[in-house]
């Protein structure tokens, strides 16, 4: 995993490449900890006698993004437990997962990756939709996504 966003990324944003890096560390945020920068190397070059201050604790942060993230899962209903499912196990098993998804529903695999991709779309964004799932979906910008 090469990616890494800084919570103020996040907040910012909200990009489909951002919800799918979150859901593969949603072990991590539910923990209270927020992913490590894979460049950092834990030393600071602070200018002497000038002290770092931190806005909020570490697991605030954390905690925040967390409940944003599933608030937003939570809102796309049936469709995003499916996006959880797929992304929270990582990249190297999502294949699997969908494939299990699919027969456990009796549904073909394209019509799984539709509904998941569907609710990474409405997940994503820089604000939550104003409309429900269901109404954003039947929308025009929901209903004709491949």
């Amino acid at each position: 995993m090469t990616d890494y966003y800084k919570p103020n990324e996040i907040w910012q944003r909200w990009s489909k490449g951002q919800v799918k890096w979150l859901l593969e560390n949603l072990n991590l945020l539910r923990s209270g900890s927020y992913p490590k920068d894979p460049k950092e190397t834990g030393f600071y070059d602070t200018p002497v006698g000038k002290r770092q201050v931190k806005a909020k604790a570490s697991f605030l942060v954390s905690a925040d993004i967390y409940s944003e993230l599933t608030d937003r899962i939570e809102s796309a209903g049936l469709d995003g437990l499916l996006l959880e499912l797929a992304y929270s196990s990582g990249e190297d098993d999502r294949i699997q997962i969908e494939q299990h998804i699919s027969s456990s529903l009796k549904e073909g695999i394209n019509e799984t990756d539709r509904r998941i991709n569907r609710a990474l779309k409405f997940v994503a964004g820089k604000n939550r939709k104003r409309r429900s799932y269901h109404q954003w979906r039947n929308h025009k910008g929901g209903k004709n996504d491949g």
